[in-house]
């Protein structure tokens, strides 16, 4: 019988609208990031956008998609924080599979910083639904954790296009995302008593052949729109002027 208690534990967080109240920070230049300071970071793979997200670092600072460096309300830094910190209450394991008959999900990662084992943490959510059913039982847990798919939530709230603002630069955000991944040290599998069903080789590489399936699907979109604009349209009937 699958513990499903843990569930009750983690009270849904009202953290919306912290991107908007967010402010550019005051002197960006004086902004160094560091792994001594990072909380966590977090990446999306999907259709419409594939890379860094956002990334958070002490004392409530923000770095976005586009480089821009943010500074925090504070109730909206300790909101998101606690949100982390219950990611962190799960029973760790790094792969978070929701079980779906649609290709193409999105998918996300989250690099969390654990000072408890003294290393970032990785969580990959595949099609991060609400209390959606996982392929198999996945830290005792068979629906995806609130906690994850809030965290992806809060996440989501930066808009996917450029803002068109003059400062900041995606070289800046992607070294940040560097950071986060040099430090991430991947663990071995989670023991198999976890899980009901045997992990053959084609279970534990399912986060790679995912990412493989999503860049085919957007290979395919691409393709077709290409296609719908260089396919030959039929030419207007013209009739024929009186004689």
């Amino acid at each position: 019988m699958v513990n499903q208690e843990a569930l009750g534990l983690f009270p849904a967080l009202d953290c919306r609208g912290w991107y908007a109240r967010a402010t550019p920070h005051p002197d960006p230049g004086a902004f160094v990031p560091t792994y001594e300071a990072l909380n966590f970071a977090l990446d999306l793979n999907a259709l419409i956008y594939s890379g860094f997200v956002m990334a958070l670092f002490e004392p409530n600072i923000a770095v976005n998609k586009f480089g821009h460096i943010l500074s925090l309300q504070d109730s909206d830094a300790q909101c998101i924080k606690h949100a982390v910190s219950r990611v962190l209450d799960l029973p760790y394991a790094p792969f978070w599979n929701v079980d779906t008959e649609w290709t193409c999900q999105s998918q996300f990662r989250a690099f969390i910083q654990s000072r408890a084992r003294g290393t970032v943490l990785p969580f990959y959510v595949y099609a991060a639904y609400r209390g959606a059913k996982l392929e198999q039982v996945t830290g005792g847990y068979e629906v995806l954790p609130d906690a994850l798919y809030e965290l992806g939530e809060l996440a989501m709230e930066l808009p996917m296009w450029d803002e068109g603002a003059a400062w900041g630069n995606r070289s800046f955000a992607k070294s940040v995302m560097k950071l986060a991944e040099d430090h991430c040290q991947w663990p071995e599998w989670p023991d198999e008593d976890l899980y009901d069903v045997d992990l053959d080789e084609d279970t534990r590489w399912r986060g790679v052949s995912t990412s493989l399936g999503l860049a085919v699907c957007l290979l395919v979109a691409v393709m077709t729109v290409l296609l719908i604009r260089t396919w030959p349209r039929p030419a207007r009937r013209r009739d024929h002027p009186p004689i």
